[in-house]
């Protein structure tokens, strides 16, 4: 089986972060790059934060291009680095718990995700209930040379691990972590605990204080 398999029992998610439009602008930029295989989709969702007129003139914009209909979910308040982004997947999760979308699968992006249509040729066992999507983040380029990275990629000896991008039977999810109301109080003792704008969260944030009193896990426990 193929991704391609599973496009009418899939919906796909992207999250982004609006603050002039300038940003819309962006989003729509690396949707374009994308939009062969979007358009293979019969919905989708984005799931925003910050200014909201943006995010308005951004699914406006996006109508008039492409043929799958648009949901934005959106929170004019931005939480900030990993904290806003927790925020949008969990907006997303919560959507699909909460109304009646005929969904199996949720494919879950950044917005500034850039894929090819072969991304729906992808070999998958319908029988596993997470896919997680290796991605080439541009900061490799900084590091390697585009042929040593390609030899990498080829070699399978490239792996970029993120939460950004990834198919799953999200009814499957037993538990979402950080739930609401651990998010908000990772939030709080991270406020509470930093004078450096600069230090990330996981800088400040393990163990109990990040709601895990046993040992590190994974964002999603599934059946």
């Amino acid at each position: 089986m193929k991704t391609r398999d599973i496009i009418k029992q899939s919906i796909p998610a992207f999250v982004f972060t609006f603050q002039e439009t300038k940003n819309a602008l962006k989003l729509l930029s690396y949707v374009k790059f994308n939009k062969d295989w979007i358009n293979e989709f019969d919905n989708i969702i984005f799931s925003t934060n910050g200014n909201k007129n943006v995010a308005e003139y951004f699914i406006d914009e996006f109508k008039q291009e492409y043929k799958c209909k648009p949901t934005l979910l959106h929170n004019e308040e931005n939480m900030g680095h990993t904290f806003g982004t927790i925020d949008n997947d969990t907006r997303i999760i919560e959507y699909l718990n909460n109304n009646l979308i005929n969904a199996e699968y949720l494919w879950k992006f950044s917005g500034d995700v850039i894929a090819n249509k072969t991304i729906l040729d992808i070999e998958i066992d319908d029988s596993c209930d997470f896919f997680y999507i290796n991605n080439v983040g541009s900061s490799s380029l900084l590091n390697q040379t585009e042929n040593e990275l390609l030899n990498d990629i080829i070699a399978q000896k490239y792996f970029y691990p993120q939460t950004n991008y990834y198919i799953v039977k999200h009814k499957k999810i037993q538990s979402w972590y950080p739930d609401r109301d651990t998010l908000n109080k990772c939030k709080k003792i991270y406020d509470q605990s930093t004078t450096n704008s600069m230090a990330y969260p996981w800088d400040i944030l393990s163990g109990e204080q990040a709601g895990l009193p046993e040992k590190e896990g994974c964002a999603v426990k599934l059946i």
